[in-house]
């Protein structure tokens, strides 16, 4: 009976110590895990030095482009990033601070310090990172630039940029993808024009097209100068040197002809605004030239057509562009023909009849009658013409704006005759 109980006693030791050793395996686990795991306290003395590390780098590379842009202030200058790479310059990076170069020649600069990857970019913001990879920034912009126009930003971080547009222009359309996933929805705050990804994972595209605000006269105004307080075209043409230098600037100048509705006709059905610009010589060639301003001429033809009849300089500028054109076209006998199918300012018009009357005598004198669509008076007929009357003449005289430029019968007091050619000089619209 005892050397049982001794036998059991024996045995409960043995599983006691099996389990001791477990349970110490256990804890040398859990605690090599608590010292070296993902979460451990070494790794986490490690993140924490890296953090420590990064922090530090960081903030020197602060102060070092702070002291860089505080003497280029003083100076009334702005360094670029080109300046900061460039070891000869004023405002070199290498001048502020003790650093390893990566890449001297991009946007962003990448350089290295004690492990710790820095991007400058060409607004001189940066980001530090423990790697060196970056991703890409495609911009397609029209009128508009961005608050942050960095090409590259650090993979994994977060890009926000507002969208400075010129303020006299409106958005017509914002389209942000990353890779080939169209993110607008979630990227673009349309109230505050601002693109926010708070994670990249794929280079980025930011496409903005916008269109300038037509027929606001403010708009126009402003365009000059801010101080000016007028809102509707008689205003602005009655002040008569501010209107000229509307005329004589470039930007203006095109917007007004870009207009359609308001400012373009506002101009043209003015006796005083249309007569201004006719004797701009810049501005009414550019008048010629532009779509929308022939369009609003022709439109305007109560005031503009005497105007132009009665300014040698405007109709020498009209004959001098482009649009001038000798125009003909073969007539019959009885029924006339079409010159010119479309919109114009006709010059002048010309018939030139053949005859075959070698055996008849005397003089042979033909009238010609030619007949033109004009939005200002009806046709011009009878015109009395002598043999071969033609392009060298062009007499018919008629300074008209017409739908259409045609030429009619012709008949002739003696002989034969079936057939002419119709000339007309005109101003296409």
């Amino acid at each position: 009976m005892r050397k049982k109980k001794q036998a059991l006693n024996k045995g409960i030791t043995l599983i006691a110590l099996v389990i001791t050793i477990i349970v110490l395996l256990i804890l040398a686990g859990v605690g090599i895990s608590t010292l070296t795991g993902e979460g451990g306290i070494l790794n986490k003395a490690n993140t924490a030095k890296t953090e420590n590390n990064k922090s530090k780098v960081e903030e020197e590379l602060k102060i070092a482009i702070m002291a860089i842009k505080t003497e280029a202030i003083e100076k009334g200058e702005k360094p670029t990033l080109q300046e900061l790479a460039d070891e000869n310059s004023n405002y070199s990076l290498e001048k502020q601070f003790d650093f390893e170069w990566i890449d001297q020649n991009t946007n962003p600069l990448l350089i290295k310090k004690e492990g710790i990857f820095c991007y400058i970019y060409d607004d001189l913001s940066m980001e530090v990172s423990l790697t060196d990879e970056t991703y890409g920034i495609n911009t397609n912009l029209q009128n508009c630039k961005l608050s942050n126009t960095r090409t590259r930003v650090v993979k994994e971080s977060s890009y926000t940029t507002q969208l400075l547009l010129d303020k006299f222009y409106e958005m017509e359309l914002v389209e942000v993808k990353m890779g080939e996933q169209d993110i607008t929805a979630e990227a673009y705050q349309a109230e505050s024009k601002t693109i926010s990804i708070e994670k990249l994972t794929d280079n980025i595209t930011i496409t903005i097209v916008s269109k300038i605000q037509l027929d606001n006269v403010v708009t126009l105004v402003q365009m000059l100068d801010e101080n000016c307080s007028y809102t509707t075209m008689t205003e602005v043409i009655n002040d008569t040197e501010f209107f000229n230098r509307l005329l004589g600037n470039e930007k203006t100048i095109q917007y007004i002809f870009d207009s359609k509705n308001v400012i373009l006709p506002g101009i043209t059905s003015s006796a005083q605004g249309f007569t201004a610009v006719i004797n701009h010589e810049t501005a009414f060639q550019a008048m010629c030239e532009n779509a929308n301003a022939r369009l609003a001429m022709y439109n305007s033809y109560t005031v503009t057509e005497s105007i132009l009849t009665n300014s040698t300089k405007a109709l020498e500028i009209m004959r001098n562009s482009s649009r001038y054109q000798i125009v003909s076209g073969t007539i019959n006998a009885r029924n006339g023909g079409t010159l010119y199918g479309g919109k114009a300012f006709v010059f002048s018009v010309s018939q030139n009849c053949s005859n075959d009357d070698s055996n008849a005598g005397g003089t042979y004198t033909y009238n010609c009658y030619h007949h033109g669509t004009y939005l200002n008076g009806g046709t011009i007929e009878n015109k009395s013409a002598y043999q071969w009357y033609g392009t060298t003449g062009l007499l018919g005289n008629i300074k008209k704006f017409a739908s259409s430029v045609t030429a009619g019968h012709f008949n002739h007091l003696h002989g034969g005759g079936d057939s002419g050619t119709g000339y007309a000089a005109i101003f296409k619209i």
